[in-house]
């Protein structure tokens, strides 16, 4: 286990074992900064983040993994939630936005849309919660620049976090199911 307890910058990295971002508190969160490429032995990264709405900079409250060179490989992220959970989709007519919600992963290089993945459907704040936080993968014209934690060099791949459900067909929607209140609803 290789255990980050505060920004790390290092050249590259293969990982084939377990990289864990030490628990902080709610308004100190860690980066890992890779100056080259990243090799993902089919290892994990374990990450806190706060499930908010997220959006601004400043309101993606996460440890973050900063490639600046290439992704090989995959590797499974896991999750240590904190916060109350949020709705991320902020765009409207109801579509997907890369301005939505928290980066976890930003790559200036290449990277497969399966790189990396969460290490379960989705996250939650807890059993009743509403907010089901999954993993989204923006590539190439479609990353917004604004929430870019690269620095210098542009974000070409962002691994995202973003309030989705299944609807009644199965198919991944934006937002908060609107039928959770009424499926939900202890009083009837």
């Amino acid at each position: 286990n290789w255990v980050i307890s505060q920004r790390t910058d290092v050249d590259n990295v293969r990982n084939s074992g377990n990289i864990i971002f030490s628990p902080l508190n709610k308004s100190e969160f860690n980066n890992l900064n890779i100056k080259g490429d990243y090799n993902g032995g089919n290892g994990t990264i374990t990450l806190n983040t706060v499930l908010n709405k997220g959006g601004d900079k400043d309101q993606q409250l996460s440890d973050k993994v900063l490639i600046k060179g290439n992704v090989t490989g995959e590797t499974v992220l896991k999750v240590v939630p904190q916060g109350n959970g949020d709705n991320t989709a902020s765009a409207p007519g109801n579509i997907f936005s890369s301005r939505d919600g928290i980066s976890l992963v930003q790559v200036g290089g290449d990277a497969a849309d399966n790189a990396f993945k969460l290490d379960r459907e989705y996250i939650s704040t807890g059993t009743k919660s509403p907010y089901q936080y999954r993993l989204f993968t923006y590539r190439g014209g479609q990353v917004d620049q604004q929430s870019n934690f690269l620095g210098d060099k542009p974000v070409n791949v962002d691994f995202r976090l973003q309030t989705a459900y299944l609807d009644s067909s199965g198919n991944v929607v934006p937002g908060v199911d609107p039928d959770y209140n009424n499926s939900n609803n202890e009083n009837g």
